[in-house]
């Protein structure tokens, strides 16, 4: 999966009407991003710290459920 820009994330919030709630769309984006990493860390210590290519791909697919969830279909 490319890397998206930081455009394609914004494009969701462009239109207030797509989103029902803007403060609830950006709450879930932020625990799409950070929840599984957090929550590993904090059960499992110092060793289940992410590496670097681990957080891109996790990064990769919190943003593609997210646009999936929230860009309208004609800018995905």
């Amino acid at each position: 999966m490319p890397w998206a820009e930081p455009t394609d994330v914004s494009r969701a919030f462009e239109k207030p009407d797509r989103l029902s709630d803007a403060t609830v769309a950006a709450s879930q984006f932020n625990w799409l991003v950070m929840a599984d990493p957090v929550n590993r860390v904090m059960m499992l210590g110092d060793e289940a710290i992410p590496t670097k290519q681990e957080i891109h791909r996790h990064a990769e697919a919190a943003v593609a459920t997210f646009l999936a969830a929230f860009l309208h279909p004609e800018k995905r």
